[in-house]
């Protein structure tokens, strides 16, 4: 039953939801200073070791997530271009006619103390006209608060209407759902890295990445997701601070690539910036009624019932 409502919720994520308060997201200058194919050989930065590139993002991002008290917010953008056909196109690949962009914001506010663990999560899934039509996704916004046993979300259903249900989770089966954006570095990809540090003692770490090496990696990662396709980089960077205590505090990825089907070759700019801020200051917002929420055994029985009737329906109809 918890495996059915965790799928639902996570498919809530990706299709509806309710309108919240709109997620505000790191500078826009960080995606600039990735966005720019030459940025590393414009810094004026110390060189670092890949290893030590790697080393350094994995260590500030534990001790981020470790945070019992911390702000997440992050943004996850994707831009597919039309198509550019080759001469031999037989009419077998998906053609996409118009650009299609698509916007993934969450918003995660963790306050935990000896006596409970709480948080209260907001995700909003924004989608141009072309990506809706062409993959049957639409735009809205979810809510969610954790108690620190049981998750309680606000959402709709197909047909518009408002629910409210609750799943017991673990911490751990929280995170592990809600985590919808990816930040990783990539050590055997790091072709050339960079470390600046400012007045106050805030590190900025500038990644290039190898494209061939990097083309390896994604290759894998569509053939996990079922693409029989590969991708061509045209260039790639990561970009990520550490505060003086030694806390990753942002995080930018940005891809410039193509996505090549054989026949069909499709532009793809993809990017991520995740923040960590308002350490020791994050405030949570309980819900207000919480018996008002469906446990898992009722939402069950409300959803047999109502396919039970629609069956019914049909069956009367013919």
């Amino acid at each position: 039953m918890k495996k059915y409502l965790v799928l639902l919720f996570t498919a809530t994520l990706l299709f509806s939801g309710c309108k919240q308060e709109p997620i505000e997201v790191g500078p826009a200058v960080s995606i600039q200073e990735a966005a720019d194919s030459e940025k590393i050989n414009e810094s004026k930065g110390e060189e670092v070791e890949a290893a030590d590139f790697k080393k350094i993002f994995d260590d500030a991002a534990k001790k981020s997530q470790d945070e019992d008290n911390v702000t997440i917010t992050a943004e996850v953008k994707t831009i597919v271009s039309p198509d550019e056909r080759s001469e031999t196109y037989t009419g077998g690949s998906t053609i996409i006619e118009a650009e299609q962009n698509s916007v993934n914001k969450t918003k995660i506010l963790k306050a935990f103390s000896d006596e409970k663990k709480e948080m209260n999560f907001s995700f909003s899934n924004q989608y141009d006209e072309a990506t809706e039509q062409q993959n049957g996704f639409y735009s809205g916004d979810v809510s969610a608060y954790y108690d620190g046993e049981n998750l309680f979300l606000d959402s709709k259903n197909e047909k518009g209407e408002a629910e409210k249900y609750q799943i017991k989770l673990t911490y751990d089966e929280v995170m592990q759902m809600t985590n919808n954006y990816s930040i990783t570095v990539y050590e055997e990809s790091v072709e050339q890295a960079k470390k600046e540090t400012d007045a106050l003692g805030n590190m900025k770490y500038i990644g290039k990445l190898n494209k061939e090496k990097f083309e390896s990696i994604m290759a894998e990662n569509l053939l996990k997701g079922g693409m029989q396709a590969k991708m061509e980089v045209n260039f790639a960077n990561v970009i990520y601070k550490v505060d003086p205590e030694g806390r990753l505090v942002e995080y930018t990825f940005y891809l410039d690539a193509s996505i090549d089907s054989g026949d069909i070759k499709n532009p793809y700019i993809y990017s991520v910036n995740c923040m960590y801020d308002s350490f020791g200051i994050t405030k949570t917002t309980p819900i207000e009624d919480p018996d008002s929420y469906m446990t898992e055994e009722e939402y069950m029985e409300k959803t047999q019932a109502e396919e039970g009737s629609s069956e019914e329906t049909t069956e009367g109809g013919n």
